[in-house]
C-alpha cells in the first residue's frame, strides 16, 4: 500500500494500489464490475480464478476435511464410545457469543445424533470467571458425568483438566485460544493452533470448531450433514468473535446467513425479530455484529449467559419470545452502563496527561461493572489508538480485559510481561482477559509498559484508515452498491470497501443526532447525498460554517427511512480536499 495524508481527526490515510490496466482486463474477462475487480485485486485476489472463486456461490463441497484437525479422530471415537454406553456428557461453554454458540451447537449435534444424556454448562462471568475453572470441575464431578466437552476454553486450564482426569472424567477440548508452553492432560485437544496440527486454516473460532466436530461426527455415522443449518449457529460465533472472514470462516458465514432467512430454531427467529431484522431476509454480517451479537452478549455481561443458551435450546416459541425480549432489555441496560464507564475512563485519561505518554493504557478502579470493561477497553483503543487494559477490582482481586491494535499480540504481551504476576489469563492477538491480585496491578502496569516500549513498533500507534479505491462522486449510486454487496459477508479480514470520494461540497450545516452522531448533506458529481458520521458529534464545530471542498473516506450503504430506500455514505473520516492522490 502507498500514499499517505493526515485527516481532520489526525489519522493517516492509506490507499491500496491496483494496476488499472490489469484490473480493467480482469473486469472484461470475468464480467465483474471494474471497481469490484480492482478492490479484490488490491486485497490479494490475483487473477481471474481467484476473483471468481471469491464471488462464487458458497457450497458445502468447499469445506475442508475435518479429520485434518489434530485430535478430531480421537474426539469422535470417545464420543461414540460414550453414546454406545449411555454415558452422561456435559458441554462446558463460555459466556461470550462464541462460547454460547459453540456450546449450543455441540449439544444440538449430540442430541440429534442419538446421544441420550447431554447437559450444558455456561459459566457465570462474575461468579466463575473466564475459562474452565476448578469450581466448574467440581460441579462436573458432582453431576456424575463421564465425559466433559470444553468449548471455547480448556487449552490453558491445566489444573481444572488435571482435576477432572483425577476424578475419572475424560475431557475433550474444542478451543481456538493460543496454547501456552504446556498443554492440558485432555483425552483429546482440538485446537488448530497447537503444534503438529496440519489443518490448512488456522483461524476458526470455537463455534467453527463445533461445526467441524458436527461435520466429522456425521461423516463417521454416515448421516447427511446439513451444513447450512449447522452453519447458522457457527455464523453467529464467527462474526461476533472477530476472527477474519476469509477462507473457511467466510464460507461458514455465507452458508449460515442464507439459512437464517427462515431459521427452524424458534430462539433464532425471535432473536432476529427483536433485533429488527426483516422477516424472510438474510441478515448481513454487520447485523449479526451490531444487532444480534450484543443481545446475546448482554446476558453474559449483566445476568447469566445460560439465558442466551436457553434461547437457542428451547423448542417452545412462546418461551423463546420471552427470552428474546429479556435479552433486548438487558442490552439496553448494557448500553447505559457502557456509556457511563466510557465517560469515566475518558475523564481519567484527560485528567492524567502522563498516561498519554504510555504505549499502553492500563486503568483500574473499584467496583467497575465487569460486564462492560471489555467494551470500554475497545473504546479506549478507538480513541487513543494504543493497546488498552481495563481492570475492575473487588475483594482484593482485579479482573482485567484487554484490547489491542493490529500488529500487536496482546496475549503474547500478557504471557511475556505479566505471566509471573497474573493468576489466570487467556485470549488471542486482539483481545484477552485475566485475573490479578489488586496489590500487583501497579507491577503489572509497569511490566506491560516496559514490554511495550521494547516490542511495540511506534508505527503501529499511528492511527490509519485504509481506502480501497478512489471513486468519482457521479458513480455513487444503487448499481455500484449492488456490485459492492457481492463482496459480502464483510467483517474482520474482509472489511466493507472504503471508498475515497474527492472534491465534495458540504450543503448546509451538519446536524447533531442524539448528541453523538453527525448527519451531513454533500454535493458532488451532479447529485446531493446524505452522509452519516457515527460517534463524531464532537466534530460539529470543526465542520460548521464550512464550504470548502472536502474528501471523504466512506462506505456506501442502503438506508431505509420514512418508507423509502436510498443510498447514503457512512463516513470513516474527512480531510480538506487535496486536489491530488498522495
Amino acid at each position: 500500500m502507498t500514499g499517505q495524508t493526515i485527516s481532520l481527526t489526525g489519522k493517516r490515510w492509506v490507499l491500496r494500489t491496483a494496476a488499472g490496466d490489469l484490473t480493467a482486463g480482469l473486469a472484461r474477462n470475468t464480467g465483474v464490475h471494474p471497481l469490484v475487480a480492482a478492490i479484490l485485486h488490491a486485497r490479494g485476489c490475483v487473477g481471474e480464478a481467484a476473483i471468481l472463486d471469491f464471488l462464487a456461490a458458497p457450497s458445502a463441497k468447499q469445506l475442508y476435511d475435518p479429520w485434518l484437525l489434530k485430535g478430531m479422530d480421537r474426539a469422535v471415537d470417545r464420543l461414540l464410545e460414550a453414546r454406545d454406553s449411555g454415558e452422561k456428557i456435559l458441554v462446558h461453554g463460555d459466556y461470550d457469543v462464541d462460547g454460547v454458540t459453540a456450546a449450543v451447537l455441540t449439544k444440538r449435534t449430540l442430541d440429534l445424533n442419538g446421544f441420550r444424556q447431554v447437559g450444558c454448562i455456561i459459566p457465570h462471568r462474575i461468579d466463575d470467571g473466564y475459562g474452565l475453572g476448578l469450581a466448574a470441575a467440581e460441579r462436573a464431578m458432582a453431576q456424575d458425568c463421564g465425559l466433559l466437552i470444553a468449548v471455547d476454553c480448556g487449552t490453558n486450564d491445566l489444573e481444572a483438566v488435571k482435576q477432572l482426569k483425577s476424578g475419572g472424567i475424560d475431557v475433550l477440548i474444542l478451543d481456538h485460544h493460543l496454547p501456552g508452553p504446556a498443554l492440558p492432560e485432555a483425552y483429546a485437544l482440538v485446537n488448530p493452533l497447537q503444534m503438529g496440527c496440519g489443518y490448512p486454516f488456522k483461524e476458526l473460532c470455537s463455534a467453527g470448531l463445533a461445526f467441524k466436530l458436527a461435520q466429522a461426527l456425521h461423516q463417521r455415522l454416515n448421516r447427511p450433514f446439513n451444513a447450512a443449518a449447522y452453519g447458522s449457529m457457527a455464523a453467529l460465533g464467527t462474526v461476533a468473535d472477530l476472527v477474519p472472514l476469509r477462507d473457511e470462516n467466510r464460507l461458514l458465514v455465507q452458508l449460515g446467513l442464507d439459512h437464517l432467512r427462515r431459521p427452524a430454531n424458534p430462539g433464532m427467529r425471535e432473536l432476529l425479530r427483536v433485533s429488527g431484522v426483516e422477516e424472510g431476509q438474510a441478515p448481513t454480517a454487520g447485523q449479526i455484529g451490531f444487532r444480534l451479537a450484543p443481545r446475546i452478549n448482554a446476558a453474559g455481561r449483566l445476568d447469566t449467559a445460560e439465558t442466551a443458551a436457553r434461547l437457542f435450546l428451547t423448542a417452545d416459541s412462546e418461551e423463546a419470545g420471552q427470552i428474546a425480549r429479556q435479552l433486548d432489555l438487558l442490552n439496553s441496560r448494557r448500553q447505559h452502563q457502557e456509556g457511563e464507564l466510557v465517560e469515566l475512563l475518558g475523564r481519567l485519561v484527560s485528567e492524567n496527561p502522563e498516561l498519554g505518554h504510555e504505549p499502553i493504557l492500563v486503568l483500574d478502579g473499584e467496583g467497575w461493572p465487569r460486564g462492560v470493561i471489555g467494551i470500554a477497553a475497545s473504546r479506549l483503543v478507538e480513541t487513543h489508538h494504543r493497546p488498552a487494559v481495563v481492570i475492575s477490582c473487588s475483594d482484593g482481586v482485579g479482573h482485567g480485559s484487554c484490547r489491542s491494535v493490529p500488529g500487536f499480540n496482546i496475549t503474547t504481551a500478557l504471557y511475556r510481561a505479566g505471566g509471573d504476576v497474573l493468576d489466570r489469563f487467556g485470549g488471542h492477538a486482539m483481545a484477552a482477559g485475566f485475573t490479578v491480585a489488586a496489590d500487583k496491578i501497579s507491577l503489572l502496569r509497569q511490566k506491560l509498559s516496559e514490554y511495550c516500549r521494547e516490542k511495540l513498533d511506534p508505527e503501529v500507534l499511528v492511527p490509519k484508515v485504509t481506502a480501497d479505491i478512489v471513486v468519482d462522486p457521479a458513480d455513487l449510486d444503487r448499481p455500484l452498491l449492488e456490485q459492492l454487496n457481492r463482496m459480502e459477508p464483510c467483517g474482520m479480514g474482509n472489511p466493507r470497501p472504503v471508498l475515497l470520494v474527492r472534491g465534495l461540497q458540504l450543503v448546509g450545516e451538519p446536524k447533531l443526532l442524539t448528541g453523538r452522531h453527525l448527519k451531513l448533506e454533500v454535493r458532488g458529481g451532479g447529485q446531493t447525498m446524505e452522509a452519516i458520521w457515527w460517534r463524531a458529534g464532537h466534530m460539529q464545530p470543526v465542520l460548521a460554517g464550512g464550504s470548502a471542498s472536502m474528501d471523504l473516506l466512506a462506505k456506501l450503504e442502503l438506508n431505509r427511512w420514512g418508507g423509502r430506500d436510498y443510498v447514503r455514505l457512512n463516513i470513516a473520516d474527512i480531510r480538506p480536499a487535496t486536489g491530488q492522490i498522495e
